[in-house]
């Protein structure tokens, strides 16, 4: 799946105008602006940093530039392609992950989109957890080296 900007690319354009005029047109800008809306609160309900958007492009906050990096590769092993910006376009506590919600998405598929997201970023925080709490030094009988510690 991918959730870069398709034929929808138009709708940002005035996001938030009222439209009128060929229902078809009226009926796609609805669905688009609650497919984006569907997956920020799914996001932000699944305790993800979604922010909010006037467009069809949700940033995601995920916090280093390597966290991006890994959640966009593990979430195009599963099929979903997200877009990371990473330092120095943000700071580096900023990084986020940037995904462009279609009117084309189906509501599963966006559950899914979020639910993918949320697991990768666990997974990746546990990870984290684990290496933190791994034993240093003499502790790990000097097997373990920590970045930044002098050999």
């Amino acid at each position: 799946m991918n959730t870069t900007r398709g034929p929808d690319v138009i709708v940002p354009a005035a996001p938030r105008q009222r439209a009128t005029g060929r229902p078809a047109l009226v009926e796609h800008l609805r669905r688009l602006r609650e497919n984006a809306t569907l997956f920020a609160s799914l996001a932000r309900e699944a305790g993800i940093d979604a922010r909010d958007s006037d467009a069809n492009t949700i940033p995601c906050i995920v916090g280093s530039s390597i966290t991006a990096l890994r959640l966009s590769d593990a979430l195009l092993r599963r099929g979903i392609y997200a877009d990371p910006v990473l330092f120095p376009a943000v700071a580096e506590d900023q990084a986020r992950l940037r995904f462009f919600v279609t009117s084309c998405h189906s509501f599963e598929q966006i559950r899914m989109m979020v639910n993918a997201l949320a697991e990768e970023l666990e997974l990746l925080n546990g990870v984290r957890r684990a290496l933190d709490l791994e034993p240093a030094g003499d502790e790990a009988g000097g097997l373990i080296h920590q970045p930044g510690a002098d050999v």
